[in-house]
């Protein structure tokens, strides 16, 4: 069984977690917490036991949101390039230095910049630009890329996904 209803009570629960630890914490804090965590594919799987490709999509821009996560549409055959701005603040360690490492699939370029962020107090507030240029080879195909933050101890995961 999945689906919305199904994932509430399981969402809930993470969020609760995690306001147990960060009673401050607002919830689109919490939300950006739960859709950041450096968790990787391979180890959903274990702990799911699903092993599908995820092969739908929907036409849906986030843009500018200030997500922690970056979707782009674009037709097929067509070069783009797109510039996604976002700002973060700091709830780890009050100082501290995360530099950005892109994985990104041949034919995809992803640019971030600054690539450093350097955090001199708790609740600071950054931003940065994330360039993505490429083309898509055909119709209805999913590229994804990632750019994990990372400051030698706590890592910060946004997933890149452009489709046509």
């Amino acid at each position: 069984m999945s689906g919305a209803s199904m994932a509430c009570p399981h969402v809930t629960g993470a969020a609760a977690y995690i306001k147990s630890y960060h009673p401050t914490w607002s919830p689109s804090a919490i939300k950006s917490a739960l859709m950041t965590t450096g968790y990787r594919g391979k180890s959903l799987k274990l702990v799911t036991g699903d092993n599908s490709i995820c092969s739908e999509s929907t036409k849906t821009t986030a843009w500018d949101l200030n997500y922690p996560s970056f979707a782009l549409y674009t037709p097929p055959l067509k070069s783009f390039t797109t510039i996604f701005h976002r700002t973060v603040t700091n709830v780890g360690t009050p100082v501290s230095i995360y530099k950005a490492n892109v994985t990104a699939p041949p034919g995809l370029k992803i640019v971030v910049e600054p690539s450093i962020l350097t955090f001199k107090s708790l609740r600071q507030r950054l931003s940065f630009a994330v360039t993505v240029e490429g083309r898509i080879q055909g119709a209805n195909t999913i590229i994804s890329a990632s750019l994990v933050w990372y400051d030698g101890v706590y890592q910060v995961r946004s997933p890149i996904v452009v489709y046509s």
